[in-house]
């Protein structure tokens, strides 16, 4: 569960791009976060203290420098 921010952190195999989107229940994009270049460590920390409670996705997609692209998906609550 988380209240106003979310924080995404991991180690990267190769360097490439991520761009996050953040998605309610309804699969509606609700923001969109643009493509940054990571080079061996990913960290993103999301604001979320202006939604509503529920349940929310973020969704990660990479793309290394060699064309490797990659979905992921993450859940979490948002509690007020």
């Amino acid at each position: 569960p988380a209240t106003d921010y979310v924080r995404l952190k991991g180690v990267l195999s190769k360097p490439g791009f991520g761009e996050f989107h953040l998605i309610d229940q309804q699969g509606r994009i609700l923001e969109t976060y643009p493509s940054i270049y990571y080079i061996n460590y990913l960290e993103k920390e999301i604001n979320i203290s202006h939604l509503q409670g529920g349940i929310y996705i973020i969704r990660l997609i990479y793309s290394s420098s060699d064309d490797l692209k990659q979905s992921l998906t993450f859940k979490f609550i948002k509690i007020n």
